[in-house]
């Protein structure tokens, strides 16, 4: 599991319905839905993997777990969505991954 923390600065909860909408209208590999949690769904030829939105202590950060079957399609996933999230999210500044 790769945890992936954006610092978006105030009001998250907007940026993650930007982020969403990002995803809905052009992004041809990720599918995006909205239960409980934000959940991306990615899924190219190759590769598979599920980046969910997760509780963050910090109110101007938004956090989020991806998953996959093995740890170079995590990796694969994981970086897709960071180049997904720079180009569509404007306001975000600064993001941190970590494998745990």
């Amino acid at each position: 599991m790769i945890r992936i923390k954006v610092h978006v600065g105030g009001e998250a909860k907007r940026r993650e319905h930007e982020l969403l909408q990002a995803v809905r209208q052009h992004a041809r590999v990720w599918r995006a839905g909205q239960t409980a949690s934000l959940t991306f769904v990615h899924q190219a030829r190759n590769v598979k993997g599920r980046v969910r939105e997760v509780k963050s202590d910090d109110p101007e950060c938004l956090v989020f777990s991806c998953t996959a079957p093995s740890l170079a399609e995590e990796a694969i996933t994981a970086g897709r969505f960071v180049h997904l999230v720079f180009r569509d999210l404007e306001a975000a500044s600064e993001i941190t991954l970590r494998r745990r």
